[in-house]
């Protein structure tokens, strides 16, 4: 906005906001930024499961392909204590340790792929792990990790398998990210409004 002096000696113009304007546009941006910020929170929640779930259905194309490749039986496991290492050591849970417990309850830590090679007793080869955080996203599944048969990348079980990615905040407006491996070890992501039972 111009103003012009009243003055008659002083015809000089000035130019500038008012206090007046600078705070409308203060308060118009304040305005926007209260209703785009929970949107903007509710699509990092979104893109984080959703990431969670692909990164699972990579971990499983490797695992299947690791079988392939050796010839061995592929495991996806949580990350976990093993009764072969100490209670504060992060290790990928050995198979023949799975039947003790569930493995999929503390899966929301993250998991392993790993092959042991047969006959071998507490030797494995790790191929990936994954972390997660824990208090942002929660899995629902089975009771049990994945097998991938070696040379073949097929489960090792008669039914195909699905674990189910959502919001740890139980958020209703984050929908929940289902991965479902069928029995040829392959892998899809879907997304639903909550997990399947």
């Amino acid at each position: 906005m111009r103003y012009k002096n009243p003055s008659r000696y002083l015809t000089k113009t000035h130019s500038g906001f008012t206090l007046i304007e600078l705070l409308v546009v203060i308060s118009i941006a304040a305005i926007i930024m209260a209703i785009a910020v929970p949107s903007f929170n509710q699509m990092v929640g979104q893109q984080r499961v959703k990431a969670a779930a692909n990164d699972f259905k990579s971990a499983v194309a490797l695992a299947r392909s690791e079988a392939r490749k050796t010839g061995l039986n592929s495991n996806i496991r949580q990350i976990g204590e093993t009764s072969k290492t100490s209670k504060t050591s992060k290790t990928p849970k050995d198979p023949d340790d799975i039947k003790k417990e569930k493995s999929w309850g503390k899966m929301s830590d993250g998991w392993h792929v790993f092959n042991k090679p047969n006959g071998s007793k507490g030797t494995v080869d790790i191929s990936l792990v994954r972390q997660l955080d824990a208090s942002r996203i929660k899995l629902k599944g089975d009771a049990k990790g994945l097998v991938l048969a070696g040379k073949t990348g097929r489960i090792n079980e008669d039914e195909s398998k699905k674990i189910c990615f959502k919001d740890a905040n139980n958020n209703s407006d984050i929908p929940a990210y289902t991965v479902y491996i069928n029995k040829a070890g392959s892998a899809t992501v879907k997304e639903s409004a909550s997990c399947p039972t």
